[in-house]
């Protein structure tokens, strides 16, 4: 009875043996699939230059000074208007810019901001300002004219903006088409 019992586990024990084996080689190359996989991804998220490095160089191009963080950066409108080719627009104010980085203009708000601005359209004409977003209750929302000067706040008429955005509500501009 015993050496029924030894076979029988011997049996067992040669069994699962072999089915460990026979699952580790069959799922082996799937599991190297899958980490050469996990890799290649990486390496496709790192930032670097795939073809042409040789014509690119690492150079400043502009560094916004009294700006404060940057929120929004915009090409063509409305830095055409002020003979630039660039906006960018942070917490403190905006600068125009050409494309060789060269500052053509400078705006700062009259009035301190914890949030972040972005350009606001102001009419049909394309006049612009700008506008504070993510609020978030810290603090109104507050349009600025193109000066930097405010020109409405939302304490005056309500407390309490989650964020805000520029937008036609009237219908008077054409958002479809730029000047």
């Amino acid at each position: 009875m015993l050496r029924k019992i030894l076979i029988g586990l011997a049996v067992v024990f040669l069994l699962s043996f072999g089915a460990i084996a026979f699952l580790y080689y069959k799922l082996q190359p799937t599991l190297r699939e899958a980490r050469a996989h996990s890799e290649a991804i990486k390496k496709i998220l790192q930032p670097r230059i795939v073809k042409g490095g040789e014509r690119f160089g690492r150079q400043t191009f502009y560094t916004a000074e009294g700006m404060g963080d940057v929120s929004q950066i915009n090409v063509g409108w409305p830095a055409d208007r002020e003979g630039a080719d660039i906006a960018v627009v942070g917490r403190r104010g905006a600068d125009f810019i050409d494309l060789n980085g060269q500052i053509k203009k400078t705006v700062r708000f009259s009035t301190e901001q914890c949030c972040p601005a972005a350009l606001a359209r102001m009419d049909s004409q394309g006049e612009y300002g700008y506008l504070t977003r993510d609020e978030s209750w810290s603090a109104p929302a507050t349009l600025f004219d193109k000066d930097g000067h405010v020109k409405w706040r939302s304490e005056e008429s309500g407390a309490g903006v989650d964020d805000s955005v520029a937008g036609d509500i009237r219908g008077e501009t054409d958002d479809c088409q730029l000047p």
